[in-house]
């Protein structure tokens, strides 16, 4: 998938994650490696309700940390007539924010 950024401090934050953790590279390899949505195999990703709805959630670091990123899909996607996502469509994303899970 090709990966874009709202702002460069939020893709620092995420290559500092990525430095300093085995677990959220492989998280930001497979997101790379992904052609797809329904191909991303790590971090639990997943459509998030409420405020949120629209976004999705992957997990870059877990064990308690809670650390995850908040993504859009970005580009051309599809959605139904309900507006739901065709997930085979998000080939490109946008991570918005991380976010620490487990913190208000």
């Amino acid at each position: 998938m090709e990966i874009y950024w709202k702002s460069p401090k939020i893709k620092r934050l995420v290559e500092k994650y990525v430095a300093s953790s085995n677990e959220a590279a492989k998280i930001m390899i497979s997101i790379k490696a992904a052609a797809n949505y329904k191909d991303l195999s790590r971090g639990n990703p997943h459509f998030l309700k409420g405020k949120d709805k629209g976004s999705f959630a992957i997990d870059l670091i877990s064990r308690g940390n809670g650390k995850r990123l908040i993504c859009k899909p970005y580009g051309v996607f599809i959605k139904d007539k309900n507006f739901n996502y065709d997930i085979n469509s998000i080939v490109e994303i946008i991570i918005n924010k991380v976010t620490d899970h487990y913190k208000n």
